[in-house]
This record gives structure tokens, C-alpha cells and sequence, in this order.
């Protein structure tokens, strides 16, 4: 074969492989979405207190197959408009995750938005100030609160707490940092900065590497080196057994400890406390619940929807907090309309006006509001 030949063989092969890679990004673009890194460039920041924080004054737009949105931050650092610590009327502070910060929606969107408004517009004015941050567990939103929310002289304290929350309060020390403005995991953080870079480029832009990422992290060995888990182990799901497992009870035990010193410090500033359990997709979904335990190989007989809940009551009266259940509304609501985004897992719009109606009903009947 001629040197001219060879370099024609491999030319044709070049453009079958770059046709191939094309056909195959085309394809999980239409019919097969897949879940990459969702939050721009310089959001986050590093926190003594709390690992990270978001960053003041910053704002950023996110591009995702089930979303267009952006995220603007506040000069204190909060998903909101810009408040003074002194209050000239009723006040709440709503602490969380990525749930009560919105992510996937607008800022108007989220249902602490949703219920400030119609509050207001009932000639209840009442100010709901964000301050949800995507990742944190109860610990980090208890140092928030110390840190940062007391000084906003709260007339009560809204916990958005997230079933999966739960795996977040086991770990006493970091497990995301902040690197070149992106929020990451402990062993992304430590890769060397070519490799860094290279996997945050085609991550944010190639469909088909994000699908060959994710199904490279559900190997087990490689699922614990990154995010500390194996299959189900550390999810919504585990929680869900009605035979808990040694690290769900640790994880619950943790959880009460973290909760009843928030209560101390809710009562140091005369605020009230209420939690509001909002559902994993797979506990509102009973169609998603069918596949996932086909997936698993999983017994549906030996799992409960409502355990997790069930437990953050019992947790909470022995406390003494108020606890709001979301699930059952959001199950029944679920069945008429689509509340979950499928890929992303997060409450999409409609999701968050059903939460804001099934709170907003239940935080009346407490007399928070």
C-alpha cells in the first residue's frame, strides 16, 4: 500500500469516526437527554463555616435540556432581592438545598416565592428571604443560619429538608470544594489542572460524554471513590426500607442531633421553627418507583414511601418543631401533571406551584403564616 493510499485509508476512517461521534451526540441530544453539570462559572465561593457559599453578587445562566434559567446572586450571597438586616415587618427565612434554592426554575418561581406573593396579595405582607444553597446538608444550613440568617431577625425559619439530605449529614468534614469558580466533588478537586479542564469542557457541552460519565460512576468501585456510593446506598431509596440500615440509623440520629440544635438556636432569637419535607422524585413518582425496583432487582414490599417522613415526624415531635409533609399532596398532584424535571430530578414549575399551594395551606394551619 502507497504512502498516498494509507493517507486516504485513514482520512475515510477519520470521517467515519467523526460521523459516527456526530450521529451518536446527535442522538442523545433528541431522544436520550442526559444530566451534566448544571451551575455556571463562578456562583460559589469558599467558606470557612461551611465549605462553600454562594458567591456575592454574582449571577450566571444555565443551559440544560429540560431548562433554560438564570441564577442571581444577592450582595449577602442569597438566591434573592436584596434585603436590610432590620425588619420592618413580619419576616422568614427559608433554609435548604438545591430544592429550596430553585434550582431549574426562576427566582419567582420557587414556592417560598409563590406563597410570599400571595400572602402579600391577601394584605399579608410578609418577606420570605432564600436562602437555599444546592449541595448543603443540615449542618451546613444550621451555620448558615448561625452565621448569616439570625441577623435577618426572623419571625420564623422554614428547613426545606430533602430526603437525601440525610446522606449529607453523616460526613463531619467537606465533600465538595470550590475549583476555578465550579463547585466539585473531593476527587475532581484533586485532578491535575489539564485533565481538570478537559472534563468540565465536555461535560458542559457533549450530551454523549455525559452519558458515558454517569455510566462509568454506577460502577460500584468507582460510584464510592467519587461520591461515596454503591448503587441505591446513601439515596431516597435506602431511606425508604422499613428495615433501616446501620448508616441510615447513624444518618438519623445525626440528623436529630443537627435539628434540635437549630431549635436551641431558632428559640435564642424568639423565631419559630417548621420543617417541610419535600419528597425525592422517586417517592412521588409511582411509575419511576415500578422502574427503579425492576432496575434493582428491589422487593417493593420491602420499601414505604412515607418511611422517611414518617421518621422526620418523630424525629420532630420529640424535638418539639412542626414538621410538613409534602408528599402525599405532591404524590396525588403528580399523578395529573408532570412535577418532577425526569433527568434532572429537581421540582420543575409546575412542581414548585403544587408545593407552594400544599405549604402554603399547612404553614397556615400552624399559624406560621
Amino acid at each position: 500500500m502507497s504512502i498516498k493510499e494509507l493517507m486516504i485509508n485513514l482520512a475515510v476512517l477519520a470521517a467515519t469516526m467523526l460521523l459516527f461521534a456526530a450521529g451518536l451526540e446527535a442522538y442523545f441530544r433528541v431522544f436520550n437527554p442526559q444530566s451534566c453539570y448544571a451551575f455556571p462559572k463562578g456562583i460559589y465561593e469558599e467558606s470557612m463555616e461551611s465549605c462553600y457559599r454562594l458567591s456575592p453578587g454574582t449571577e450566571g445562566k444555565v443551559s440544560q435540556p429540560e431548562y433554560k434559567v438564570t441564577y442571581t446572586i444577592n450582595s449577602k450571597g442569597l438566591r434573592d432581592t436584596e434585603y436590610n438586616y432590620e425588619k420592618k415587618g413580619r419576616r422568614i427565612i427559608a433554609l435548604g438545598d438545591s430544592f429550596q434554592f430553585g434550582h431549574g426554575v426562576e427566582n419567582d418561581q420557587t414556592y417560598t416565592e409563590i406563597i410570599e406573593r400571595r400572602l402579600n396579595s391577601e394584605g399579608n405582607p410578609v418577606e420570605i428571604i432564600n436562602m437555599g444553597v444546592p449541595g448543603y446538608g443540615t449542618k451546613q444550613e444550621l451555620e448558615l443560619l448561625k452565621a448569616e440568617g439570625t441577623k435577618y431577625k426572623p419571625d420564623a425559619i422554614i428547613l426545606s429538608f430533602f430526603t437525601e439530605d440525610l446522606y449529607d449529614n453523616l460526613h463531619e468534614t467537606c465533600t465538595r470544594y470550590v475549583r476555578d469558580g465550579y463547585l466539585v466533588d473531593n476527587a475532581t478537586a484533586d485532578e491535575r489542572t489539564a485533565s481538570f479542564k478537559t472534563k468540565l469542557f465536555l461535560n458542559q457541552n457533549l450530551q454523549s460524554y455525559c452519558f458515558l460519565k454517569n455510566s462509568y460512576l454506577r460502577l460500584p468501585s468507582i460510584g464510592k471513590k467519587y461520591s461515596g456510593r454503591v448503587g441505591i446506598e446513601g439515596t431516597a431509596i435506602e431511606a425508604m426500607r422499613k428495615e433501616e440500615t446501620e448508616q441510615i440509623k447513624k444518618a438519623w440520629t445525626r440528623t436529630s442531633i443537627l435539628l434540635a440544635e437549630m431549635e436551641e438556636t431558632a428559640k435564642e432569637i424568639n423565631a419559630t421553627l417548621v420543617i417541610i419535607a419535600i419528597p425525592h422524585q422517586v417517592q412521588a413518582d409511582t411509575q419511576l418507583w415500578n422502574t427503579v425496583t425492576k432496575t434493582y432487582s428491589l422487593d417493593p414490599s420491602d420499601y414505604e414511601a412515607d418511611k422517611p417522613a414518617l421518621k422526620m415526624n418523630e424525629i420532630a415531635e420529640k424535638i418539639g418543631i412542626k414538621a410538613i409533609d409534602l408528599l402525599p399532596g405532591l404524590t396525588r398532584e403528580n399523578n395529573k401533571r408532570r412535577l418532577y424535571y425526569p433527568i434532572d430530578g429537581h421540582l420543575n414549575s409546575e412542581g414548585q406551584k403544587a408545593a407552594a399551594q400544599i405549604a402554603y395551606e399547612e404553614l397556615k394551619k400552624e399559624g406560621i403564616i
